[in-house]
């Protein structure tokens, strides 16, 4: 059977707009967790370096925090996330991070370092990586335990 240009056309549109509305549902998709590998490995390892540059000055090589600033690791740091998005997290870090200068770290470093937080806290990696829009890290749950 042999098409012709408009009926070609109309075909083609309705590929796309099949393809466009399943992109969309994919980014729309539910809610998931830190515990669903939201990060990869080379995105933490990156956070890392950063990490020591711009965060461990006042939060500590082992991210205990101090008398004054909150650790970002153990039970009362997953525990004051739990239950809420990550995308809340990255906002606070985004906005107030580092404290003398928030913008003197990209939205993008700040997402790598997140991921390294992640990383330290036992959540585990997976193929790609945290992503530095609210967006999408609205629909990451913080869950301190393990589903």
């Amino acid at each position: 059977m042999t098409l012709n240009r408009n009926e070609r056309s109309r075909r083609f549109a309705g590929v796309i707009l099949v393809t466009v509305l399943t992109c969309q549902a994919e980014v729309a998709g539910e809610m998931r967790s830190v515990w669903d590998r939201v990060y990869s490995n080379a995105q933490a390892k990156r956070g890392e370096k950063l990490y020591r540059i711009a965060c461990e000055s006042c939060h500590a090589p082992d991210l205990s925090g101090g008398k004054v600033v909150p650790e970002l690791i153990g039970n009362t740091f997953t525990e004051d996330w739990d239950g809420l998005s990550v995308g809340l997290l990255f906002e606070r870090v985004l906005l107030s991070m580092p404290e003398e200068d928030p913008g003197s770290v990209s939205r993008y470093d700040k997402a790598d370092i997140l991921a390294f937080i992640l990383q330290e806290n036992g959540f585990p990696p997976g193929q790609g990586d945290l992503q530095a829009e609210m967006d999408l890290l609205d629909r990451v749950r913080f869950e301190a335990a393990k589903p």
